[in-house]
C-alpha cells in the first residue's frame, strides 16, 4: 500500500490526527519508534482500533511480524484475535490475549488459535 492508497482510506479530517503515526512508516522509522508512536496514540485515544495481519505478506511466511504485539504491550491494551474462516464463511473473534511480555509463548498461543481456520489461499498461510 502506498501513500495514495492510504490517503483514500483516511478521511481528510483524520490526516492531521494520524499523520504522526504514518510518517515513521514511510520514512524508514525503526520498529521501536513506530510501535512507541502508535502505542502512545492508543494510550491517549478514547477509542483505538487497529487491524494488522501479523503474517505481514501475501506469500507463505512462518515468521510472523510482532509489531502488533509490542504496540499492545506498550499501550497496555488487549489483542482481540479475529479469524477469517473462508471454509465456513465466517468471521470469529472469541479469544483475547493480554500481552505480558512473554512474546514467544504468546505468539505460539496466537498461532495456535488460527490453526482452526481455513485461509482463502491455504498454501499461502503457514501457522
Amino acid at each position: 500500500m502506498n501513500v495514495k492508497d492510504i490517503a483514500r482510506v483516511i478521511r481528510p479530517q483524520q490526516w492531521i490526527k494520524n499523520v504522526f503515526v504514518l510518517v515513521p512508516l514511510f520514512f524508514g522509522g525503526s520498529l521501536l519508534d513506530t510501535t512507541d508512536i502508535i502505542a502512545g496514540h492508543a494510550r491517549k485515544a478514547d477509542v483505538f482500533r487497529l487491524c494488522i495481519t501479523p503474517e505481514g505478506t501475501r506469500k507463505a511466511n512462518a515468521e510472523w511480524k510482532r509489531g502488533f504485539y509490542y504496540i499492545a504491550l506498550k499501550a497496555r491494551i488487549p489483542i482481540l484475535l479475529y479469524g477469517l474462516d473462508y471454509g465456513q464463511r465466517r468471521i470469529v473473534c472469541n479469544k483475547t490475549i493480554y500481552p505480558d511480555g512473554d512474546v514467544e509463548r504468546q505468539m505460539d498461543e496466537i498461532k495456535e488459535y488460527f490453526k482452526g481456520f481455513t485461509a482463502r489461499h491455504p498454501r499461502k498461510f503457514i501457522v
